[in-house]
C-alpha cells in the first residue's frame, strides 16, 4: 500500500470519528449550548480531515490544490469557533459581557 493512500485513509478515519462524536455530544443532551458548539467544532475538524484526505489521493496538482483549500477552510473557521466554545464553556462573564459592549 502506498504511503499517499495510507494517510489518506487516516484523515478519512479521523473525520468520521469528528462527526460522530459531536453527533453523539449533541444528541446526549440537545439544549446544551457548548454540545452545540462542540457539534460545530468537530465538523469543522472534519470538514479539515475530508479535505487533505481528498487531496492526499488527489490525481493531479490541481484537484490536490482545489481539496487542500478546502480543508484550510475547516481549519480556519475551526479556531473561531474554539475561541467562542472556551469563552462560553469557562463561563468567563468579564470577557463575554465585555466582548458585547456596555
Amino acid at each position: 500500500m502506498k504511503y499517499a493512500t495510507l494517510i489518506s485513509i487516516v484523515f478519512h478515519l479521523c473525520s468520521c470519528f469528528y462527526i460522530f462524536i459531536g453527533a453523539y455530544v449533541h444528541i446526549s443532551n440537545l439544549e446544551n449550548r457548548i454540545g452545540r458548539l462542540y457539534l460545530m467544532l468537530a465538523t469543522s475538524m472534519s470538514s479539515w480531515a475530508f479535505g487533505y484526505a481528498v487531496a492526499n489521493s488527489a490525481p493531479t496538482a490541481e484537484a490536490s490544490a482545489y481539496w487542500r483549500s478546502f480543508g484550510v477552510l475547516g481549519l480556519g473557521v475551526f479556531y473561531s469557533i474554539l475561541l467562542h466554545f472556551l469563552l462560553i464553556f469557562t463561563n468567563d462573564a468579564k470577557l463575554l459581557t465585555s466582548a458585547m459592549g456596555p
